[in-house]
């Protein structure tokens, strides 16, 4: 029951912070926002793990649970000194719920630019749920990798993170947004095929995980921070909170569905063969981006105008 509300909660919340950002800060520095946004998300996967580990030693596992809760407090404090007024949305609260789901997945479906936006998150997730199905399997079986050794090569996932948040405006900047989505979808899916690749002796194959988990923590932050500001510049205020929680849902969707091809696939194919394949997936997600209006884009747009026929 807790992680079923507590996972219920947290996307409500996730939902309305991205539907809050243009608001907060104006459409002309969303790249900006979002890469500070996930710029603190990362750093805090860099250093929530050891210093968990750590509160446990020292104070036990309850106490350290009753911290983290005590820290969602001091989030909605903070939050309400957040004073920025929001614009009004009567016409949306009067709607009912599941017409009002409904347009927002008629928008999305309709718009060519988030179309190609949420099947591309969509096909991501489906490949990068492949991946996971069968990594560790692989790295335990195939590789003969200790677990701490796995955890270990993981965390340069979370320091690529942190380093994409960081430079994804300098990215976008220099390479335009279609450009550098689809250039990070590449690079992703190239850095997942170092997985598969990976063999011999600790001292090649070390090497070649560790710059996989990197390269892939750095591309992804920067895709996910492109996608996101483009979709918040692109939306009406009144729409935000549905248009991203549609794009969530499909994007979502597609990831169960990969892990039990993933899992699949292991038992049929094997495991290196599965992770190649997720790879190959994840670098032809960015063909989305490719045959869309996307593609060309330099800077965030205006937004849509709001359909008139509903």
């Amino acid at each position: 029951m807790v992680a079923l509300l507590a996972g219920t909660f947290s996307a409500i919340f996730n939902i309305a912070a991205s539907a809050f950002v243009p608001v907060l800060v104006g459409r002309d520095r969303l790249i900006e926002a979002n890469s500070r946004f996930v710029a603190s998300e990362s750093l805090a996967e860099v250093v929530g793990p050891p210093l968990a580990g750590t509160l446990v030693q020292l104070v036990t596992a309850p106490l350290a649970i009753a911290l983290d809760a005590g820290s969602f407090l001091v989030s909605a404090l903070t939050l309400v000194l957040v004073r920025t007024p929001e614009p009004s949305l009567l016409r949306a609260q009067r709607e009912k719920l599941v017409p009002a789901i409904g347009k927002g997945f008629r928008f999305v479906l309709r718009q060519p630019v988030l179309r190609a936006l949420a099947a591309t998150a969509a096909t991501g997730n489906f490949f990068a749920s492949m991946i996971a199905a069968v990594y560790v399997l692989y790295a335990v079986r195939e590789l003969g990798l200790s677990p701490a050794l796995i955890g270990a090569i993981s965390a340069f996932g979370s320091i690529g993170g942190l380093a994409g948040a960081v430079i994804a405006g300098l990215v976008v900047e220099r390479l335009g947004i279609g450009r550098a989505m689809v250039g990070v979808a590449v690079l992703m899916g190239l850095a997942s095929l170092l997985l598969p690749a990976a063999g011999g002796p600790l001292v090649v194959l070390v090497p070649i995980l560790v710059a996989a988990w990197l390269l892939r923590g750095l591309a992804l932050p920067v895709f996910n921070i492109t996608l996101a500001s483009l979709r918040q510049a692109m939306t009406p205020d009144a729409l935000q909170g549905r248009v991203n929680a549609t794009s969530r849902v499909l994007a979502g969707a597609a990831a169960p569905v990969g892990a039990l091809l993933g899992g699949a696939l292991g038992d049929g194919i094997g495991l290196r063969a599965t992770l190649a394949v997720g790879g190959l997936g994840i670098a032809l997600a960015g063909l989305w981006i490719v045959m869309s209006p996307v593609r060309g884009m330099h800077q965030t747009p205006a937004p849509l105008s709001e359909p008139d026929d509903w």
